[in-house]
């Protein structure tokens, strides 16, 4: 046990680490529900696919977004993987690591769930 008790993280601290490990899916989640809610709507206008794609931007803006606060939280907990810099150093590195990996997989998820848009057409 250590001599001094070390503070909690603080609460901007912790809302980044949250807003890196989530981002990337909130906006999975976002282009998944507007491009299922849009596709009768295009296909009744007979709207372009291209239509589809907007959702797909906005998505891999907030994943490049959470990827980009997980990445800057990481490299000033010191990167690497081994476990050296005290609790709060350690626990920073975890979630910042995991969100970076979670957010690469979620932003190829949303340019894979993009694919079919951009080859069918609304009504197919």
């Amino acid at each position: 046990m250590s001599a001094s008790p070390q503070r909690p993280l603080e609460g901007r601290h912790l809302l980044r680490l949250w807003l890196g490990l989530l981002l990337p899916g909130v906006g999975w989640a976002l282009q998944l529900a507007v491009n299922y809610a849009a596709v009768p709507w295009l296909c009744d206008a007979g709207r372009s696919r291209l239509w589809l794609l907007a959702p797909t931007l906005g998505a891999l803006v907030l994943a490049a977004l959470g990827l980009a606060i997980a990445w800057r939280l990481w490299r000033g907990s010191g990167g690497g993987w081994e476990a050296a810099g005290g609790e709060h150093a350690d626990h920073t590195r975890f979630m910042s690591l995991c969100a970076l990996l979670l957010g690469g997989f979620v932003s190829l998820l949303i340019l894979l769930q993009a694919l079919p848009g951009a080859w069918l057409t609304p009504c197919d």
